[in-house]
């Protein structure tokens, strides 16, 4: 199963960051969560609720160099402490992107043309993934 994911940190070096996490599943269930705090376990148990009715999830976001990271700190230090039905490798927008002519620097958001990410930027990647993929 296909599952669109977008992870923000803000306030990284603040006592009470900020966590942003939205997911979309190919079969068009969404989640999104905005968390307070430096405790990562509420977000780790409402990802884990969130994909438990699913097995082997591929996990694709926009550019995942930083998401991806913060996305397996969740559970641990590295990779193999996420959940082992989560693919240890995402794919990411940017690569598709630029394999088939795009700038890899292009915005899911614009690709689609639309203005609306506000708690739904996981929707958006989805509409992009599958754009690009037809």
């Amino acid at each position: 199963m296909n599952i669109y994911y977008s992870m923000d940190l803000h306030g990284f070096y603040r006592d009470e960051p900020i966590v942003e996490a939205s997911l979309a599943s190919q079969d068009g269930f969404q989640i999104f969560y905005k968390y307070y705090g430096s405790d990562k376990k509420p977000v780790a148990e409402g990802i884990e609720k969130f994909l438990s009715s699913y097995d082997n999830c591929q996990m694709i976001g926009e550019d995942t160099h930083f998401s991806w990271n913060y996305f397996y700190s969740i559970w641990g230090k590295t990779i193999l402490s996420m959940p082992s039905k989560i693919n240890h490798i995402p794919v990411d927008l940017s690569s598709i992107f630029f394999a088939k002519g795009y700038s890899p620097n292009m915005k899911a958001e614009d690709f689609i043309e639309t203005e609306e990410t506000k708690g739904n930027k996981a929707r958006i990647i989805k509409l992009a993934f599958e754009k690009l993929m037809r």
